[in-house]
């Protein structure tokens, strides 16, 4: 037996919930709950299920044993990265590190970065890229042309610092700030220090 579900009222966490999900394509279960419930898992599974069942948003499941991933209008193709960018920011609110902005993807000039993320750490204000590579390698190329071509400059008093999610290695240059971290978080409170 089908049952009806009433219709449920947006509140302000909902419609940011929402806006997230539009902006960065799809997240995951846990992301949502250390960005928008303070880690509370059960919590975020009630609500997420209320506006699931009301067409707010919408949600699949890759593999019997893996969360939830939610999303608005189509389940995105390449969701696998989407998510690593949605689970890096997860990761941030998860050390108390304030993120004043996010902009993803973040185009400058002629390179595409997988993300702008201008955050508070320990009263500082820092400017980051954001790469997330599964499958490619880093492209520190892209990063070098931008530089040279002094574009940047236009934009930001300073290069930002540029945030490697990948369990590959990667190119560095003196240049830049450039940190990587492993594609599982675990190493990721080196961003307290390292950028």
């Amino acid at each position: 037996m089908e049952t009806k579900h009433l219709k449920c009222r947006l509140q302000a966490r909902d419609k940011e919930i929402i806006e997230f999900l539009n902006t960065c394509k799809c997240a995951d279960t846990q992301t949502l709950a250390n960005i928008f419930f303070n880690g509370g898992l059960r919590t975020t599974q009630v609500r997420l299920q209320k506006l699931k069942c009301n067409d707010y948003i919408k949600a699949f499941r890759p593999g019997l044993l893996e969360q939830n991933i939610y999303y608005i209008k189509n389940k995105p193709k390449s969701y696998k990265h989407a998510l690593k960018v949605t689970q890096f920011i997860g990761e941030l609110h998860k050390l108390g590190i304030e993120i004043i902005k996010y902009k993803v993807p973040y185009k400058i000039s002629n390179i595409i970065a997988d993300g702008l993320l201008v955050i508070k750490i320990n009263g500082d204000v820092k400017i980051l890229f954001l790469e997330a590579e599964l499958q490619k390698y880093f492209n520190l190329t892209k990063y070098q042309d931008l530089y040279y071509s002094r574009a940047w400059k236009e934009v930001f008093p300073i290069f930002p610092s540029i945030v490697v999610v990948t369990d590959k290695k990667i190119e560095t240059d003196n240049k830049f700030n450039i940190v990587k971290v492993d594609t599982e978080f675990k190493n990721i409170e080196s961003l307290l220090i390292s950028v």
